[in-house]
């Protein structure tokens, strides 16, 4: 069994029949996931084009800045103080 209220699948591929999905859909069926919010982090089905000003995984939306903003979301708690 899983413990805490949140999940957050990171993957560096692509969402749609990725591993993160995988995973979840698993976990789900045997009722790991009951009752926790659950966020999974990957590229979008498209072609990322990269910005010259940033990288693409910023482009994409899988940077640093990105995960953390994503953890700060899911637990509101982490808002309040510095992360």
């Amino acid at each position: 069994m899983l413990a805490g209220e949140h999940v957050l699948f990171l993957e560096e591929e692509i969402r749609a029949g990725g591993m993160g999905m995988l995973l979840t859909d698993e976990l789900r069926k045997i009722g790991a996931l009951e009752g926790r919010a659950v966020k999974i982090m990957a590229t979008d089905d498209r072609f990322g084009i990269q910005n010259k000003n940033e990288p693409i995984y910023k482009t994409m939306g899988i940077d640093a800045q990105s995960v953390v903003s994503a953890v700060k979301d899911m637990c509101p708690i982490l808002q309040k103080g510095s992360f």
